[in-house]
């Protein structure tokens, strides 16, 4: 290599990207042990032999174990549900906002050329996006309105607008507490599909070890409880 020739680029190893996944996902394991089981129970007699815990009670737990987990309800319903509520939190949100437009009106006719008193009621933070924010700001806005009974009915405002904006945002609350509550029974219920599925691949796969033992003269029998 002469003096004059740049020097090769040091090469660094690649990091190794580790991937964590599953042997196999839902229905793959239901299907297999749903075939695996009418194995098992034709064999029932040499699986007992070999371990008296192998036995019809076995057989009767796991079955229940393989009906469980098909039953279950799928995360496609469960978001199906969450996807519900967030409608009625929008259409509670919405009604919130409208009663807001009526005050905003009303308060406009009440205090002409005083935009100050916009800021007073809080309708920016009133109409938020947020529905906590907007939640917080609709109670001090009916707190400030209270104060202005008598300029709000001389221009016009319903006697009845301060509760129809109290009763929305008991709605909005309801709703959004009822769109947070489906997204805890998700996490409740993954979790609990998460706990069925390890259970059940535990339970495939002792008799599957079991099968390899009683079987070890016959693969092909053996093979069917892989």
């Amino acid at each position: 290599m002469s003096e004059t020739e740049p020097l090769p680029k040091k090469k660094h190893p690649k990091k190794e990207i580790f991937r964590k996944t599953n042997e196999m996902d839902d229905a793959q394991l239901a299907e297999t042990c749903e075939t695996v089981i009418v194995f098992f129970n034709q064999h029932l007699a040499e699986f007992t032999a070999f371990d008296l815990t192998l036995n019809a009670a076995f057989a009767l737990n796991w079955q229940q174990q393989i009906d469980n987990f098909i039953n279950q309800d799928s995360d496609y319903l469960l978001s199906a549900q969450l996807q519900q509520q967030t409608v009625l939190v929008a259409q509670a949100h919405t009604q919130v906002k409208a009663y807001v437009n009526d005050y905003k009106y009303f308060v406009s006719r009440a205090f002409t050329r005083q935009s100050r008193r916009h800021l007073e009621f809080g309708f920016t933070a009133a109409q938020s996006t947020n529905v906590p924010v907007a939640y917080s700001a609709c109670l001090t806005l009916l707190r400030v309105a209270q104060d202005y009974t008598t300029q709000l009915t001389a221009a016009g405002a319903p006697a009845a607008l301060p509760a129809n904006l109290q009763n929305a945002l008991t709605q909005l609350m309801n709703a959004e507490t009822g769109q947070e509550y489906a997204k805890r029974l998700r996490i409740r219920a993954t979790t609990q599909r998460i706990q069925m599925f390890n259970t059940l691949y535990d339970t495939h796969q002792r008799v599957k070890r079991a099968a390899e033992i009683v079987f070890r003269n016959n693969p092909e029998v053996a093979g069917q409880f892989a």
